[in-house]
């Protein structure tokens, strides 16, 4: 028996099927297909499977278009990055994106299959599953609304000179929170879309965790759909390591069985399962009033830094959970290499 192995340029390995001997060369062309006609790809393999007696089952497909697509995505990451940058005034924040990795791809086609019942059947329609494929976000230095008021004027002439297409704008924040966008900022993105022919999902939302961002899906260059998120670098800080914490509180486990990170967190796991329903109440006030603080400074506004709720596990602090977050990153990005 051979395996076919096949690893693209972000070094994550593409797949093995196992097929009876055929010739190196053979198997290196078809591979090469599946950057620019994987249904070719899929229909070499599969003459090849029948003449082997063998069968390419739905799996082995689902991890050929997740592939398909994170290449087309990284091809075009240079001219997506182009674009966004030039929404982004000089000086007024930073520009983080990443493709999504074929293994994460393939899962979202699993996860739509267990959750909405729908079973990806071609690459066209897988395409339309991955709504994140390039994933980008622009991280205002301050949050302020000066710079808000910037990115949107740059954005909305991005749109009247059909420099992206925008397919949703939607506008989170926490109760009683300052979005970063206005009523006025969305109808001006609006707008310029329908004056270029485009009919986006526009929705301001309230999200009782206190999530506050605000999250566009622009579609490029051959129907890659980018996600782009825009926080204050304050609010940004505070999401990022408290996701942590969420994650743990909504029963996933963050660990991804390493072992080192199991460890580390099981403190944390431990002391969130001990909650009574009283207390994850007051946990959970505890961490949407933090968020809130956050939103408040970057607005220019003082207030007083939420103090974890008496009684309650000191592991649970937001100072504790950033550090833990540090050293979970550090772990984390050792086990990639």
């Amino acid at each position: 028996m051979t395996g076919i192995k096949y690893l693209p340029p972000s070094g994550v390995e593409f797949f093995r099927q196992k097929l009876l001997p055929e010739s190196v060369q053979q198997i290196s062309n078809i591979a090469e297909k599946a950057i620019s006609n994987p249904e070719q790809l899929l229909s070499d393999l599969n003459s090849m499977a029948v003449r082997n007696k063998t069968v390419l089952d739905k799996p082995f497909k689902l991890r050929v278009w997740a592939h398909s697509l994170h290449n087309t995505a990284n091809l075009e990451l240079e001219n997506i990055l182009s674009v966004i940058k030039g929404i982004v005034p000089q000086d007024t924040g930073i520009i983080v994106a990443r493709v999504k990795d074929p293994v994460s791809i393939a899962e979202k086609f699993h996860k739509v299959h267990r959750n909405y019942g729908i079973l990806v059947n071609s690459l066209e329609h897988a395409k339309s599953k991955v709504t994140d494929l390039v994933g980008t976000r622009i991280v205002l230095h301050t949050g302020s609304a000066n710079e808000i008021d910037n990115v949107v004027s740059s954005l909305v002439e991005a749109i009247l000179d059909n420099k992206v297409n925008i397919k949703e704008l939607r506008n989170y924040s926490g109760p009683n929170f300052t979005p970063y966008l206005t009523d006025d900022h969305m109808k001006m993105i609006q707008d310029a879309a329908m004056s270029s022919g485009q009919n986006p999902i526009v929705k301001k939302e309230t999200r009782s965790t206190g999530y506050t961002g605000c999250h566009f899906l622009f579609e490029f260059n051959k129907g890659v759909i980018t996600e782009l998120q825009l926080k204050g670098s304050k609010t940004n800080n505070y999401h990022t390591f408290n996701h942590l914490i969420y994650d743990i509180m909504q029963g996933k486990n963050p660990s991804k069985k390493i072992p080192e990170l199991e460890k580390l967190l099981e403190p944390l796991v431990t002391s969130v399962k001990s909650f009574t329903n009283e207390d994850k109440n007051k946990y959970d006030n505890y961490l949407i009033n933090s968020a809130k603080y956050f939103r408040l400074a970057e607005c220019g506004i003082d207030a007083e830094l939420p103090i974890l709720p008496e009684g309650m596990d000191k592991i649970l602090s937001l100072d504790n959970i950033e550090s833990l977050y540090k050293e979970y990153s550090l772990i984390l990005e050792k086990h990639k290499k």
